[in-house]
């Protein structure tokens, strides 16, 4: 495989990834669901090997393994996808929405906190 093509290969496995989601999402069969769901874990994963200074797909990694209930493995990459993007108001909402889940509500009304005041103007 050529250089150039290469580069794009991360991307390529993102979006491989979020259309096995989006399948998943509008499947009526559970087994559909779940093997749709661990495919796009799968290509998701391979789209953060190859580039993990990725931001966006650390975010929708996370947001995966959030949506299979792998609320705990989704702060990894979603730590990771706010390190290399701090102010990334996807990112943030996802972590006010997982601390919340994990009864950690002062720390996602902290989050919320930032996000409004980083993003002022998406919250009218």
């Amino acid at each position: 495989m050529g250089e150039e093509a290469r580069e794009f290969l991360p991307r390529a496995y993102l979006a491989l990834g979020l259309s096995f989601s989006l399948q998943a999402s509008e499947a009526t069969l559970s087994a559909d669901r779940n093997e749709l769901n661990k495919k796009a874990l799968q290509a998701l994963n391979k789209a953060n090997s190859l580039d993990p200074q990725d931001a966006q797909i650390s975010m929708y990694l996370a947001l995966q393994l959030a949506l299979v209930r792998q609320v705990s493995a989704a702060m990894e990459p979603l730590q990771r996808a706010l390190s290399l993007r701090a102010d990334d108001l996807l990112s943030l909402h996802l972590l006010t929405l997982v601390l919340s889940s994990q009864k950690h509500h002062r720390h996602a009304l902290d989050t919320l906190t930032l996000a409004l005041s980083q993003h002022p103007d998406n919250f009218k």
